[in-house]
């Protein structure tokens, strides 16, 4: 057994599922931190797709083709819930690395994986990056 600091209660270390779930959520529970990304069940996108956080339904998100239920996280979220809840049944991959960081990916996203998926979509189109170059004191162009 060991001691999950992110949701506070005993879990057994022989099941990579995390929590108990019924019904609709038995299929897809939360995981274990400690299970390896390789090793997470495959879920489809068309459930993925599924889970925007309306109508009662979890709330599911995408980053790098891994899925989290960020169901629990929503109201917790520094920037606000309506972030986490315009994305819900998308991939937001190129958002979220634009405002986090590793540390904090590691701090908090590993506790909300469901599995990993392919082919789920982002809502918005990743604008092209533009490199400026800037000129130092006196340098003429």
């Amino acid at each position: 057994m060991w001691r999950d600091t992110q949701k506070d209660f005993l879990c057994d270390t022989s099941s990579p599922v995390l929590e108990n779930t019924e019904g609709a959520e038995a299929l897809y529970p939360v995981l274990r931190r400690t299970l390896l990304d390789k090793d997470l069940p495959a879920v489809p996108a068309s459930e993925v797709s599924q889970r925007t956080g309306l109508d009662g339904q979890r709330l599911w998100l995408v980053v790098d083709q891994i899925v989290y239920d960020c169901t629990d996280f929503v109201g917790k979220h520094p920037g606000g819930s309506h972030i986490i809840r315009e994305f819900g049944g998308h991939d937001c991959t190129w958002q979220w690395w634009t405002f986090h960081t590793k540390s904090i990916y590691d701090q908090y996203m590993p506790a909300m994986r469901v599995g990993k998926t392919s082919n789920v979509t982002n809502k918005y189109e990743q604008p092209q990056r533009r490199i400026f170059q800037l000129r130092t004191i006196g340098e003429q162009w």
